[in-house]
């Protein structure tokens, strides 16, 4: 499942989010407002700058940050050619878990 922190009147994170719906992808979506103490508050939280803050929680319930918008076009790259058998589904589980994705 994907958790998107998503900043409201963002247009990344507006993408983001329709993204994740249109791909009938399994997603939980956190809105921020747009009021820079909670805004502060996820960029420490989470260790990023921008909106939207993505993450990946795997079966073991292990979260993995995917990061921004950029980011989760690139990971959902991966699953589709995960998907069409393109590449070697154990390669990109490592790549995840080893940060290289």
């Amino acid at each position: 499942m994907i958790t998107a922190f998503l900043l409201e009147g963002c247009g990344y994170s507006e993408a983001a989010g329709n993204i994740l719906k249109s791909k009938k992808i399994k997603h939980q979506i956190i809105k921020v407002p747009q009021d820079e103490k909670i805004k502060n508050n996820y960029k420490k939280k989470h260790k990023m700058n921008t909106f939207p803050q993505l993450f990946f929680t795997d079966e073991k319930k292990k979260t993995y940050k995917i990061g921004g918008y950029d980011d989760l076009i690139y990971y959902l790259d991966y699953i589709e050619n995960i998907k069409s058998n393109k590449l070697n589904k154990d390669f990109i589980l490592f790549l995840i878990k080893n940060k290289k994705l």
